[in-house]
């Protein structure tokens, strides 16, 4: 690129900006290069086929039932589901429970396969119920639920309404409603 302006200075400029651009593409494809080299070290290759059994990992954010819950409280993996088809190169349909509103196709790298343990085939099971996988509830009776009362309670600049409703079975079933300043209701729910 040769000198062809009138003003010196600005070509000066526009030669100095160009070198800079061409030394920052420079240093982010080798970045680019040997984050691929970690990566594909570090992939797993799985050969996953039609009725095999894997683990599902879900992340708390895309599903609403997760979201109130602190990260160490979910599942690294939830049960075993069986996969119904392949859906491109890297992604699976999987075989969910009909009362599971989740969308049912995830990339490999979102499953891991399912080994039974044939000595004893609890080992690996968590003791606890699983977050995901609840009972759900009937639509009549969550119409049918009654407000018991209600609580304001204040986190740092925000405010939050408690209410308590009474179910057809035993306790009190408690849902906090945030009032956000957006005007959105974000649920989260305890027992009392």
């Amino acid at each position: 690129m040769g000198y062809t302006r009138r003003s010196l200075a600005v070509f000066k400029f526009t030669k100095g900006w160009h070198e800079q651009v061409d030394i920052t593409r420079l240093y982010l494809g080798k970045t680019a290069r040997k984050m691929k080299k970690w990566a594909d070290k570090k992939r797993r290759h799985t050969n996953n086929k039609v009725r095999d059994i894997v683990l599902v990992k879900l992340i708390p954010q895309q599903f609403k039932l997760l979201r109130s819950l602190h990260n160490g409280l979910v599942m690294r993996y939830e049960r075993p589901f069986p996969i119904l088809e392949k859906v491109g190169k890297m992604s699976y349909r999987i075989e969910f429970p009909s009362r599971l509103k989740i969308h049912p196709i995830f990339h490999v790298s979102y499953l891991k396969p399912y080994h039974r343990d044939k000595d004893d085939p609890s080992r690996k099971m968590s003791k606890r119920a699983p977050i995901v996988i609840m009972t759900s509830y009937d639509k009549e009776d969550y119409q049918r639920a009654r407000l018991v009362g209600t609580q304001q309670m204040h986190y740092g600049s925000s405010r939050s309404k408690l209410s308590g409703f009474k179910w057809k079975g035993p306790g009190i079933f408690w849902r906090l409603l945030h009032l956000a300043i957006s005007g959105k209701s974000v649920e989260g729910s305890k027992d009392a």
